[in-house]
């Protein structure tokens, strides 16, 4: 498990500009995000990510099963949306399978209200609101502790390589929990569960995010390991 102490690094922020436009931009220096685990048992269904001050900057809203008959596969998950503190839809995140899955590998992927590049078609329009295809995350661990995220192109493929890992490191016992995301090799994201009370009940990440690096990204990517393992790994809830 790397040291929190220079483990982060800056980056170059992308000409494409960050996910999630000037919501927690890292473009003057490094950020802290504060958000659920989901450890040890699922995210909850509304999970709210702040700053360090404990200001809003976005609620990821966490999709229920679609319905299946019984004794079938566990279900894919509607898509789980994401808002600005008015309530506006501002990002999403779905599954890439078209069938209950079944065997890892298995995919995930962010969606914007604002697009990467100029003239890209919109993938999917909800409540009136275009969304516009950014990253894919895709694991072949079982367990889905170990993932790569991809850009999409403009053509609507993965970019190649994968821009970033990203990797949860389990603990025996007790948190913290802590997961990093690299980029190169480099450190771009490095998060903690902390206990918000003297206990571990309602726990949340604080995460670092490098200058530069896309926090709006970073975060939502985070959730998207245990969407994938809530269809693949454990029980739909």
């Amino acid at each position: 498990m790397p040291k929190p102490d220079g483990f982060l690094v800056d980056q170059t922020s992308p000409t494409s500009g960050f996910m999630l436009g000037d919501i927690a931009s890292t473009a003057e220096g490094p950020v802290m995000l504060r958000y659920p685990s989901g450890e040890p048992f699922g995210l909850p269904t509304t999970c709210q990510v702040v700053d360090a001050s404990n200001n809003l900057l976005f609620t990821v809203h966490r999709a229920g099963a679609e319905p299946q008959p019984m004794f079938s596969f566990k279900p894919i998950r509607k898509p789980t949306i994401v808002r600005d503190p008015a309530g506006a839809i501002i990002g999403m995140l779905s599954s890439d399978s078209e069938k209950p899955v079944t065997t890892p590998p298995t995919g995930y992927s962010g969606y914007s209200s604002r697009p990467r590049f100029e003239g890209q078609p919109a993938k999917f329009t909800v409540e009136g609101v275009p969304l516009y295809a950014w990253f894919k995350v895709w694991t072949c661990a079982e367990h889905c502790k170990q993932v790569q995220i991809y850009y999409y192109a403009a053509d609507g493929s993965t970019e190649k390589p994968n821009a970033y890992d990203h990797k949860l490191y389990p603990h025996m016992g007790p948190p913290p929990y802590k997961f990093t995301t690299k980029a190169s090799g480099a450190g771009v994201v490095y998060g903690a569960l902390r206990p918000v009370t003297s206990g571990w009940a309602g726990a949340r990440y604080e995460v670092t995010v490098a200058k530069g690096m896309d926090a709006g990204l970073a975060a939502l990517a985070s959730f998207c390991p245990q969407l994938l393992e809530d269809e693949y790994c454990r029980d739909a809830r």
